[in-house]
């Protein structure tokens, strides 16, 4: 960073050490530091976490601008000259640079494309999601800021007072989590922006997670913080939220204390006073491109493969539309592209059609949806359920020379002319250790468990 910012502009250098255990991090750190100038060291005698870490390097900065930067980031050539002349221009925006990948093995810097954006998915992780065509259409160049719904968090500039003016980090958030999202949401909300710089680049090493979270663990620690988002923004719009986080136990159980909801009602308030906009303007306006889960929906999302991570595409054929198989999985870190859905009454769908087994041929079709009445001439779907609530095989019952039938979905390779070759879903014995019966869903969603009774009993 001291290489790669002009001198003028950059006023200072803070490291926080959050009680670190590594001894290279003590006196020879220590030592190390008294050789760079403007850059001082900050010690936790016992760890914060990186949200109030983070917080205690805001209140002890003195420059105008402030830079959060995790410490296995890289920052390249100019990029900080891009980040203070936008926030000069607009100091009410939030922005990030254009953040390229570090290989955790190599430490060799990989340059990432630019046609993506940070979202917030229904649970409140952090996504990746092809930019929509309204956001398109705005841009003139692609040299052009970049509106983005989501802050990836590991880079992050804003303007001092701005950023305290509308309530810095939620410090009532513990360890690590959700707080980029979190600024995210109240930025736009409150009048302000969130941009992706693409002429600022700075590296990012995504490495495996080595945070402790204590006792509660990162599930419940986590699950509190994205519950203060959702109770604080989201507004009616939280029932998804619930309704896909939920249907894992250790969630479902999380409720805050009482000092916790006494300090999430500042943060409310803080809302109310700054004269936010409500949620409903950020879907409709922020993340358009961003369906909403339908209120029928047990199962949800990408239906990808255990056993070789290819995921479920319909595809067009002379005789119709067919479910094939593609590489193109956008499961875990991007917001998938392909939703099929198992709906309470047993309907496995692709948007308005309903996927159908056309019998004596094992493949599967979409077809116009038939009547209720008629649903097991068209398939009654499920997934049986294994090691997780998203995670099992995809079953069947359909009626075959007037006989009901139960199959398992496997993946294959087909034999069949004109596709052969090709890895597609079909029909066939259920068997119990096939990983290629084992399927994963994005979301399993029960609107059932939604509640806004969170509170400690």
């Amino acid at each position: 960073m001291l290489n790669r910012s002009p001198p003028k502009l950059l006023a200072e250098v803070i490291l926080v050490d959050d009680a670190s255990a590594a001894e290279y991090l003590h006196d020879p750190l220590r030592d190390y530091l008294v050789h760079l100038p403007k850059v001082r060291l900050i010690r936790h005698d016992v760890r914060e976490g990186l949200i109030r870490s983070r917080m205690q390097g805001a209140r002890a900065a003195t420059g105008d601008v402030i830079v959060f930067l995790d410490a296995h980031t890289e920052a390249n050539i100019n990029w900080l000259v891009e980040i203070l002349s936008h926030i000069k221009r607009d100091p009410h925006i939030v922005v990030q640079p254009l953040v390229d990948g570090i290989s955790a093995q190599t430490i060799e810097y990989g340059s990432t494309g630019g046609n993506h954006i940070g979202i917030m998915s229904w649970d409140l992780n952090y996504r990746w999601i092809k930019l929509g065509k309204h956001e398109t259409k705005r841009l003139k160049s692609p040299i052009d800021p970049i509106y983005t719904p989501s802050l990836v968090g590991c880079a992050i500039a804003v303007q001092r007072d701005y950023f305290f003016h509308i309530g810095a980090f939620d410090e009532g958030m513990d360890i690590w989590g959700g707080e980029n999202i979190e600024l995210s949401l109240r930025t736009w909300l409150c009048g302000g922006k969130t941009l992706t710089l693409p002429c600022s680049r700075v590296a990012h090493v995504f490495k495996e997670f080595t945070y402790g979270f204590g006792k509660l663990g990162k599930d419940t620690i986590l699950q509190k913080n994205l519950i203060r988002i959702a109770e604080t923004f989201m507004d009616e719009h939280k029932k998804y939220f619930y309704a896909s986080t939920r249907t894992h136990k250790e969630k479902r159980d999380v409720k805050l204390s009482d000092v916790e909801w006494a300090s999430l009602e500042r943060r409310k308030k803080l809302r109310k006073d700054l004269f936010c906009k409500p949620f409903e303007w950020f879907v409709n306006t922020i993340i358009p491109n961003l369906p909403l889960p339908p209120m029928d929906v047990v199962f949800y999302g990408e239906i990808t493969s255990q056993a070789s991570s290819l995921c479920w595409v319909p595809r067009q054929a002379n005789d119709g539309v067919y479910i094939a198989m593609t590489n193109q999985c956008y499961f875990h870190k991007i917001i998938p592209e392909n939703y099929f859905k198992i709906t309470q009454n047993g309907r496995l769908m692709f948007g308005e059609l309903c996927v159908e087994v056309k019998m004596p041929s094992p493949f599967l079709v979409l077809t116009k949806c038939k009547l209720e009445s008629d649903i097991y001439e068209q398939g009654l779907w499920s997934l049986m359920q294994g090691g997780s609530v998203e995670i099992g095989k995809v079953q069947v019952q359909t009626y075959m020379d007037k006989q009901l039938y139960t199959f398992c979905i496997e993946q294959v390779t087909n034999i069949l002319e004109p596709y052969k070759g090709e890895q597609v879903p079909q029909v066939g014995r259920c068997k119990q250790d096939n990983r290629f019966q084992e399927w994963r869903f994005t979301y399993k969603i029960d609107f059932e468990t939604h509640t806004n009774n969170t509170r400690a009993n």
